[in-house]
């Protein structure tokens, strides 16, 4: 005998329902098959799976084991049909996608699904869009909110300054957090990267709120602040009047890829392994400000083969 997909399903329907006989209304069979398939497959791993008492069903710890991976399973199983069905995959970013990263990415989605085109673009929202429906997956930054998403860490980018294109700083190599600090300090608190947690406790903030992407660029060009952000901010937002410039001392920024726990796309797992790929080595030379007007030597999101649909 071997393991079968109505053990799974049995397993996983007793713990949603909580009894059997509400596992076996919500399967459409009857409790006597729930607890065959129950017994069958505690009898296939040579294990007890639950502790049944005349007044409730506990899981033994490899009951919750194997009941994690029985949903992993039944999952992957249940997507197989729209793997012919799929034909885009939507993926949003809060604040920037993956910076001079983003053409490698297509290039390589391209080369091993051409039949599924990937789009990448811009939503003012935490989730980069998922909340709202608009995207299968999103590329986040820091340290995004778990409930109710599954998340995979795929790199890390390094911090930049935001600053006026005619400020002192536009030349330097780079500067610290100290030297921030004493500046007002442009923040967007509902998608971007930065917060008062990143500088030292000692130095006193003075904050301008900032409500997008936007907002926050014309907040710096106006001379009103500073900001700080990643390095891909610079590639997908690159601006005549804005110059950034590295922060030696600040954390690398985590970069996830998050998608919704009970509504997987058959090719987000795939484009989290490509991306993953794609970290492993650094992208072009970083050269923060060009000789020619100070601006990032990258376009805002690179000319796709495919899908292009940036800032």
């Amino acid at each position: 005998m071997h393991v079968e997909l109505r053990h799974l399903r049995a397993l996983v329907a007793v713990a949603d329902e909580g009894t059997f006989t509400d596992a076996a209304i919500s399967l459409r069979v009857s409790q006597a098959a729930i607890s065959r398939s129950i017994a069958q497959f505690e009898t296939v791993l040579g294990a007890r799976l639950l502790n049944r008492t005349s007044r409730r069903l506990d899981f033994t710890e490899l009951g919750n084991e194997v009941l994690l991976r029985a949903r992993r399973a039944l999952r992957d199983v249940d997507s197989l049909p729209l793997l012919a069905q799929a034909t885009t995959l939507r993926v949003g970013y809060a604040w920037s996608g993956l910076g001079l990263r983003t053409r490698r990415l297509y290039i390589l989605w391209e080369a091993k699904f051409p039949g599924v085109e990937l789009i990448l673009s811009h939503h003012n929202s935490p989730t980069g869009g998922i909340a709202e429906g608009v995207s299968d997956a999103a590329i986040v930054r820091g340290e995004p909110d778990r409930t109710g998403y599954r998340l995979r860490r795929v790199g890390s980018e390094r911090r930049v300054c935001a600053v006026p294109r005619q400020h002192e700083w536009s030349r330097r190599r780079s500067v610290t957090l100290k030297e921030i600090a004493s500046r007002p300090l442009a923040l967007n608190r509902k998608t971007g990267t930065t917060t008062e947690a990143l500088f030292p406790a000692s130095e006193p903030l003075r904050i301008v709120e900032t409500v997008d992407t936007d907002h926050w660029l014309e907040t710096i060009a106006m001379g009103k602040a500073v900001g700080v952000t990643s390095e891909a901010t610079a590639a997908h937002f690159p601006r005549r009047d804005v110059r950034y410039v590295p922060v030696k001392d600040a954390p690398g920024i985590p970069v996830w890829v998050m998608w919704p726990e009970d509504n997987l796309h058959p090719y987000v797992e795939r484009l989290t392994a490509l991306i993953e790929q794609v970290y492993l080595t650094d992208p072009e030379d970083y050269q923060p400000n060009s000789a020619e007007g100070g601006q990032h030597p990258a376009v805002s999101d690179p000319a796709a083969p495919r899908g292009s649909s940036g800032r």
